[in-house]
């Protein structure tokens, strides 16, 4: 967990708030890293660290979320970790695109290999068409090119 915290702090220098909070109340195994942007058009995150003790000692679970409705679950692997790290890297780099329409989102992350990995979020009812009568946003980088 420390060595994605770090590489989070250093992706994002100055040019995002860092914060680290563990969840409330009795019981509670969470820990929550949220990112959020000097940028208005730029997209933050969020990072959600499933603990398995109360001490928050063991990492069991993450969940990388971002403010555009992308949202992948992953393990605690170095694979998994690997994944978040490029997640992050894409994000400040600006490489993210969203397209939201009528209840439900997809969001793209280019990474730096140029492979994508895309995010859907919908409701149970299809609409067909829906991605080619809705705008894309592409989020800015977090630090001006």
């Amino acid at each position: 967990m420390e060595d994605l915290v770090a590489h989070v702090r250093s992706a994002c220098g100055d040019a995002a708030a860092v914060s680290l909070e563990r969840g409330q109340g009795p019981g509670a195994r969470l820990m929550f890293l949220g990112v959020e942007p000097h940028r208005a058009e730029a997209e933050g995150l969020s990072i959600a660290f499933g603990l398995a003790d109360e001490e928050h000692t063991t990492v069991v679970e993450l969940t990388v979320l971002l403010d555009g409705g992308g949202r992948w679950e992953i393990g605690v692997e170095d694979r998994d970790l690997a994944f978040a790290r490029q997640v992050v890297d894409a994000v400040v780099a600006g490489r993210v695109t969203v397209q939201e329409g009528k209840g439900r989102s997809e969001t793209t992350l280019i990474l730096a290999d140029g492979s994508r990995t895309s995010s859907s979020v919908g409701s149970l009812l299809p609409r067909p068409g829906w991605r080619a009568r809705t705008p894309v946003r592409r989020c800015a980088p977090y630090r001006p090119v």
